[in-house]
């Protein structure tokens, strides 16, 4: 008797090193996508014709294969996202790499993968990659002990550093810090950022952003608009880059604050101030909950100019009130 147990103890202690093998391995897959391979930075950029030809994804092992994933992105300040049922990208999430802004992110998530001998199925973590096409980028320079930098347009956020002749800087839009003390909008033309306000943007208190960069193509004389500035330097910080929003975000059916808080709390009330570009008050209002009303919605569509900004002051059910948090106007 005693042996059979011993025997049944080995057993046991064998399946769970078998599925503790099985389960780690499971743990360490990676999702591959052909062709693709990160850059110095860590990332994945794909152009809009890249994008066009992955037709499935897969893993590193020959043991598992994908069996369903998520794809999902940012538009317009909303969450896109198409389910597959298979390895095998859908038409749906084609499209949403079409809409995909340059610059930002497309997520690979929910991702499931199937053994193909045990049938076990697992999660694997979630990846990311970066939607290629031409971006613009602070480059720094300094002389007499201070420093000015300038906006260049490249092709490609994996082109050369002297790949910068064909695309040239006409104007843009600087947003600074959200707050009433500092917050505000200029326009510069040309590509010049002068040295106070490279001075400001190194300052660990500021928050700022570029926008509306406009842009000629040398090649065609075709004028566009490059809707942010992307890859600057690490030291330069964005702390409310994601708190630009469109008109079209907030006017929307059932428009609501989902894009301020994962919130684990109740909202009474939200109030809100909004201010021009040069950061005078113009109008306060409130409503009930965390769905804009049609009176809120209605004043951002036809009286909120663009690159304006609003306070959002939020009340939660027990009376406690978050600190004002700002969101710009954006095109």
């Amino acid at each position: 008797m005693k042996a059979n147990i011993c025997a049944f103890g080995k057993i046991f202690l064998l399946m769970i090193l078998v599925f503790g093998v099985k389960y780690a391995a499971a743990q360490d897959i990676s999702i591959k996508i052909d062709g693709c391979s990160p850059n110095e930075e860590g990332r994945i950029y794909l152009s809009q014709k890249q994008l066009d030809d992955i037709h499935s994804i897969s893993t590193d092992s020959d043991e598992w294969e994908v069996v369903s994933f998520k794809v999902s992105t940012i538009v317009k300040g909303f969450c896109q996202d198409a389910q597959s049922t298979s390895d095998k990208i859908t038409m749906q999430q084609h499209e949403i790499f079409k809409q995909a802004h340059t610059g930002g992110k497309i997520y690979f998530e929910d991702i499931k993968v199937q053994n193909k001998t045990t049938g076990v199925i697992k999660d694997v973590m979630e990846m990311a990659i970066f939607k290629d096409g031409i971006c613009a980028k602070i480059e720094e320079h300094e002389h007499d002990g201070s420093s000015d930098a300038h906006i260049r347009v490249y092709p490609s956020f994996n082109s050369r550093a002297d790949d910068t002749s064909r695309y040239s800087v006409k104007s843009f839009k600087l947003l600074t810090a959200a707050t009433p003390k500092y917050a505000f909008c200029a326009t510069y033309q040309g590509n010049y950022v002068d040295t106070t306000i490279c001075t400001m943007l190194m300052s660990e208190d500021s928050q700022y952003d570029y926008v509306a960069i406009n842009c000629i193509d040398n090649q065609t004389q075709q004028e566009f608009t490059l809707g942010k500035l992307y890859g600057v330097k690490e030291k330069y910080s964005f702390g409310f880059k994601d708190l630009l929003r469109s008109k079209e975000y907030f006017t929307k059916k059932n428009a609501k604050l989902d894009f301020i808080y994962k919130q684990n709390f109740k909202i009474d009330s939200v109030s809100v101030e909004f201010y021009n570009d040069l950061s005078k008050k113009t109008e306060e209002y409130t409503f009930k909950g965390d769905v804009f009303d049609e009176t809120f919605k209605k004043y951002i569509k036809n009286s909120v100019p663009f690159y304006s900004w609003i306070n959002f002051s939020i009340y939660h059910s027990g009376g406690q009130c978050e600190a004002p948090i700002s969101v710009y106007i954006v095109e």
